[in-house]
């Protein structure tokens, strides 16, 4: 999985370098603005669905054809009542006419992309991890390639949009390939009310939490391509990919770290609790150094040799966004113990918090929002959700009990 996860985050970093270096900034922000309402949205309707049916299909693997079918079933009735309540806000408040075209591709290239690896859980459930990673490594290829040419010989990003929905329909078709005997078995479909309805109930809290992580990660590309011009938005979210690319790094090191970590406080080991504790904080401090060094110092190189000089304006940047990757990194280590120690409401309420406050100072600057200002508030606003979590977590590890 850690394969797959590599390969696919390479794959889309390259694709946005290249997209933005050879769109330039105006058409690389329709481009990646769209895609980011795209994403958006998809991530919304994923409603849970992956790690719910993940969960289940795992403890119960004779049933993995009718969870994961389920799974696919509710997602589509979700992603049908997302469309119907969004287009009418996408129409309103797109912020240039532009974007609507590329939309028409790449909603449906995001979206044929999450129904594939919503179907992946068949495989992963049954500890199929080399059928997911053969499927990612030659479709992510044939994405990239596609990707990448046509914004090289066209410098047009509704062209490339339309190169992105036929990688992703690649993806689509291999995908079912790959999971035919789950897919394609010859069990009937679960199309029960019953049934659709207490999957749906049963992923309501994982919904709810990973809806909030998502848009809380995404709602500054949101609110910048809302408030900005297209160029703007092209040099912000050409920094922003690089800065949220560590996100699947983090999310391998909660795969190792989050079962332990919940075993020993489920247990009382608080010894083994608190060795567990101290590595996870250095190993993600390490990290969140090495993220705010990285892209501190050859942000501005990266941005000389790899983007070019119309993408200059983005050097100022990027003190900002090594501070903010930093933190987040941090923030991301003491998320991990609270998921650990069942304190999810916290992350909760400072997910919500954030969300809030960021919407409301960026549309409170309205149109004298810019780039640097941008970054200011979500420093500020994820410098409060780490001390949030950092807090908790310390008052739960200092109690006696654990000491």
């Amino acid at each position: 999985m850690a394969i797959s996860t590599v390969v696919r985050l390479g794959a889309g970093l390259i694709m946005f370098i290249v997209a933005a270096r050879f769109l330039g900034p105006s058409e690389f922000g329709i481009f990646a603005g769209a895609v980011s309402y795209c994403m958006l949205l998809n991530l919304l309707t994923d409603f849970g669905l992956v790690t719910y049916s993940l969960r289940q299909a795992g403890s119960s693997q004779e049933l993995t054809v009718d969870i994961v079918r389920r799974a696919l079933l509710v997602k589509t009735v979700v992603t049908l009542l997302a469309i119907l309540g969004a287009t009418p806000l996408v129409l309103l408040f797109a912020p240039d006419p532009a974007i609507l075209k590329v939309l028409i591709f790449a909603f449906p290239a995001i979206t044929l992309a999450a129904y594939a690896d919503l179907a992946f859980v068949a495989a992963r459930a049954n500890s199929r991890f080399d059928i997911e990673r053969n499927c990612i490594v030659w479709t992510s290829t044939l994405h990239l390639a596609l990707v990448c040419v046509t914004a090289v010989v066209t410098n047009d990003s509704v062209a490339t949009s339309a190169a992105l929905l036929v990688s992703r329909l690649i993806y689509v078709f291999g995908a079912v390939h790959a999971l035919r005997r789950w897919l394609l078995a010859q069990a009937p479909w679960p199309t029960a009310s019953s049934e659709l309805w207490q999957t749906t109930r049963s992923a309501v809290p994982y919904a709810i939490d990973g809806a909030l992580t998502n848009v809380s990660n995404q709602i500054d590309v949101v609110m910048v391509t809302l408030l900005m011009d297209p160029a703007s938005v092209g040099i912000y979210l050409a920094g922003a990919r690089l800065v949220q690319s560590i996100a699947p790094v983090a999310t391998i090191l909660s795969n190792v770290y989050l079962p332990r970590l919940s075993q020993a406080y489920q247990r009382r080991k608080w010894v083994e609790l608190r060795v567990l504790s101290r590595r996870l904080n250095i190993e993600f401090g390490v990290l969140a150094l090495c993220s705010f060094l990285g892209f501190y110092f050859f942000g501005p190189i990266w941005t000389n040799l790899i983007y070019g000089p119309e993408f200059s304006p983005l050097i100022e940047l990027w003190p900002g966004f090594a501070i903010f990757a930093s933190v987040r990194i941090l923030a991301a280590s003491f998320g991990i113990h609270l998921a650990a120690f069942n304190e999810i409401y916290v992350r909760v309420l400072g997910q919500t918090a954030a969300l809030s406050i960021t919407v409301v100072a960026f549309l409170a600057l309205g149109s004298s929002m810019n780039n640097r200002v941008a970054i200011i508030i979500l420093v500020i606003v994820n410098v409060s959700i780490l001390f949030m979590y950092a807090l908790r977590v310390i008052s739960i590890i200092s109690r006696k009990k654990i000491k």
